[in-house]
């Protein structure tokens, strides 16, 4: 026979010292003891448990706990198997919670008990289904970080290799400059200097201040020549206020006591503040000097011909003249410029009629013919398009002989 008080009064000293619910069932079912824990989660009473047997409250089925055995044998090797199965408890307010099922054999002096002990494993479930949820969003997270990584991993393998390549265009950039005689510049507004390349720094006759690599606004400025100062320094400004698209100017600088240097200098704002004012400038600069020469020369040999030389652009403004050509209107060069050559030798307010220099705007082509004037004077105009590299016609030279006496 199973002692069942001993059984009892053994296990009911362990169990009240947990706070998880637990209870002791016989192997047929029949409730022994439980803690409080376990009435409390029940919701019912002690004496409300010992009329019910396990098969009442959960789902706990298994017959195979109270199989007849034949033989001590087979009584033994069913003990020796362990044996653990989850099942549901319904609760006195109809609700259910998880139980685990584990029987334990008893072993008294003179006979053997078999016993059911019934646990409270819907916490640990839930912390194991939370573990695992975590330890699935935790893979997650890991596969996405190695997604990243490799993504990061590509992009600085192309970040590197456009380096390289930018690295690459800049020594060639840095060569085809050396070799067209062009200097590189940058104005930052906060230090107000040019930070200037070796080259730059030759043009314009700073080759004492190279080692440090830069020079002063102020610096730059008091070598400008006294001429060209006030405009010089007025594009350069309208652009750093972005009053301008770009900064250009040619303008001369000294580059001893008596020497001065003709340089074309262009420039583009990178940075700018919210309110427009530009914070970095990057630009060029070039010697012009014989440039600058051969257009005074070819000046002067234009201004000394006695053919009438214009220098129009595709709306008829005067952009040059040479002395004869203002001459013929008891005019200077000076005055001329910026009026219409119609305005000025016909007193029209449109193109004359068989106009050389409209012909060879609308058809890109140079077209010649012979004009009358009011004042009963005839020329014979020749007009010749030019074109920039494009093959976009951007001025027309008008040149005209007085044929009146002829």
């Amino acid at each position: 026979m199973v002692n069942t008080q001993e059984i009892k009064n053994l296990f009911s000293e362990i169990i009240f010292q947990l706070n998880l619910p637990v209870a002791i069932y016989t192997i047929k079912g029949d409730f022994l003891t439980c803690n409080n824990s376990f009435t409390n989660r029940s919701g019912y009473t002690y004496k409300e448990l010992l009329n019910f047997k396990l098969s009442d409250i959960s789902s706990f089925t298994n017959t195979s706990l109270t199989t007849y055995f034949d033989n001590f044998y087979d009584y033994r090797d069913f003990l020796t198997n362990k044996y653990y199965k989850e099942e549901t408890l319904k609760t006195k307010d109809d609700t259910e919670f998880l139980i685990s099922i584990e029987r334990y054999s008893v072993n008294w002096p003179e006979e053997q008990s078999t016993i059911l002990l019934i646990t409270d494993i819907s916490l640990s479930k839930k912390a194991e289904l939370i573990t695992l949820n975590e330890y699935e969003e935790l893979k997650a997270s890991y596969q996405q970080i190695e997604a990243m990584n490799q993504e990061l991993e590509f992009y600085q393998i192309k970040l590197k290799e456009k380096t390289i390549a930018s690295e690459r265009e800049l020594k060639y950039l840095e060569t085809a400059l050396w070799g067209a005689n062009i200097g590189l510049w940058e104005y930052d507004i906060k230090s107000h200097s040019f930070f200037i390349n070796e080259k730059a720094s030759q043009i314009l006759g700073y080759s004492h201040l190279w080692e440090k690599g830069y020079i002063t606004y102020d610096e730059w400025a008091f070598n400008l020549h006294d001429e060209d100062k006030d405009y010089v320094l007025k594009a350069f400004n309208e652009h750093v206020n972005d009053d301008s698209k770009y900064y250009e100017t040619r303008y001369r600088v000294n580059i001893s006591p008596d020497q001065w240097k003709w340089i074309l200098a262009r420039g583009k704002a990178t940075q700018r503040v919210s309110n427009g004012r530009a914070t970095k400038i990057v630009g060029t600069i070039q010697d012009i000097t014989n440039f600058r020469k051969d257009e005074i020369i070819k000046s002067i040999i234009l201004s000394a011909i006695s053919d009438h030389v214009l220098l129009q652009n595709t709306d008829h403004t005067i952009i040059w003249a040479n002395e004869a050509a203002a001459a013929s209107v008891k005019l200077k060069p000076e005055d001329l410029i910026n009026k219409k050559c119609y305005e000025i030798w016909h007193q029209r307010k449109t193109p004359c009629e068989n106009c050389p220099v409209e012909y060879a705007i609308k058809n890109g082509k140079t077209n010649s013919t012979e004009i009358y004037t009011p004042d009963n004077r005839s020329f014979f105009i020749k007009a010749y398009p030019i074109f920039d590299e494009m093959k976009n016609i951007t001025s027309i030279v008008e040149v005209t002989t007085e044929t009146t006496h002829l």
